[in-house]
């Protein structure tokens, strides 16, 4: 029996302890635009790189988030790449063993939502989101 864990859907973000922000802005590609930023990343061997990421999606605060249960702390939706699949993503704020903080991510496939869903993010793409 393997000891791995199965990490599908699931992820951790941290604070960029490597990475830099530098531009955000909108691209129009074959008339399509979108949002994409730069982002410095500096190496394990010290080089420096510039990455070009694309806005896949946003997430908000929860701002129905109760205290004692397992809601998340934020939420919102992404796509997959290269696809039309939409995911709706939860993020809990944690503490590791080294005491970092960071943002544990489930992600699972959307579905539709009721109209009474006070988490709808149905136009969250077409809101700006200045990071």
């Amino acid at each position: 029996m393997s000891d791995q864990f199965d990490r599908t859907n699931t992820g951790a973000l941290f604070e960029p302890k490597f990475q830099k922000l530098l531009r955000y802005g909108r691209i129009n590609i074959e008339g399509s635009e979108d949002s994409y930023a730069i982002i410095q990343v500096r190496t394990k061997s010290g080089k420096t790189v510039y990455e070009v990421h694309k806005r896949v999606g946003v997430m908000f605060p929860n701002e129905k988030r109760r205290e004692g249960k397992r809601d998340p702390d934020t939420y919102g939706k992404i796509s997959a790449p290269n696809t039309t699949v939409e995911f709706s993503v939860s993020g809990w704020k944690k503490m590791s063993k080294s005491d970092e903080e960071f943002t544990s991510v489930s992600v699972r496939l959307a579905q539709l939502e009721s109209a009474t869903d006070q988490n709808d993010t149905s136009d969250a793409f077409d809101q700006e989101v200045p990071f």
